[in-house]
């Protein structure tokens, strides 16, 4: 009996087993999708990708300070202790001066701890320093300048990283050249207020790295401050 003969006599014609073979190849290709859609997945997942340092962190156990003496009263009055080499530059310079025999006097000892102090409890300035007030003060005798109250001094070097760009004698120098050229050509002079413009172009510049210039070079002061 030939295989079409059996076939047709269970039932099943060749058409329906051609199609259910069809059906069996065709079901394969769903899962494949899926697993390939997986692989590609996973590969996202496996690419390193930049990202933070920071953290997880925990505070280790210190037995002795790294950066600084445990006392700072008795290290300023030349009760040193174990000096470590570690210690800031601030406090080895008094470690110093203690050991070659020239101890810090008691005001001397006094601003010490106020500095250390300022530098273990820094804080960003809410108000403008007293330099920056004389400076404000300064440009308010021109005529013709719009008033100004507040200049940040600090630039951004790193995420998360600031200095001091701009200290106070930046702003005490510029006062007291002001107060020179406001003596000599007047607080109503045209070269005066661009050399105020030129100033400020360059207090802008404590928290953006971009060199300032004066549009125009006019007198002998402003033609020396654009160079």
């Amino acid at each position: 009996m030939t295989r079409a003969r059996l076939t047709w006599s269970a039932g099943v014609s060749p058409a329906t087993l051609s199609s259910r073979k069809k059906c069996r190849r065709d079901a394969g290709a769903p899962r494949a999708r899926v697993t390939w859609a997986t692989i590609l997945f996973l590969l996202v997942l496996l690419i390193p990708r930049p990202g933070s340092g920071c953290g997880p962190e925990w505070s280790p156990t210190l037995f002795a300070l790294p950066d600084r003496p445990d006392h700072p009263e008795d290290f300023a009055r030349g009760e040193l202790g174990v000096v470590r080499p570690s210690f800031d530059r601030r406090y080895l310079v008094v470690a110093y001066r203690a050991l070659a025999g020239v101890p810090l006097d008691p005001a001397q000892q006094q601003g010490a701890l106020k500095e250390w102090n300022q530098q273990l409890h820094r804080v960003w300035p809410s108000q403008p320093s007293d330099a920056q007030k004389v400076w404000f003060a300064a440009r308010s005798r021109v005529t013709g300048v719009p008033p100004l109250d507040r200049i940040e001094t600090f630039a951004e070097a790193h995420e998360f990283e600031s200095y001091l760009n701009c200290p106070d004698d930046a702003f005490a120098t510029a006062a007291r050249t002001l107060d020179d050229r406001i003596g000599r050509y007047g607080a109503g002079n045209a070269d005066v207020r661009e050399w105020i413009a030129g100033q400020e172009a360059v207090f802008a510049n404590c928290v953006a790295a971009r060199r300032p210039r004066l549009s125009d070079c006019r007198g002998e002061f402003l033609c020396a401050q654009s160079r």
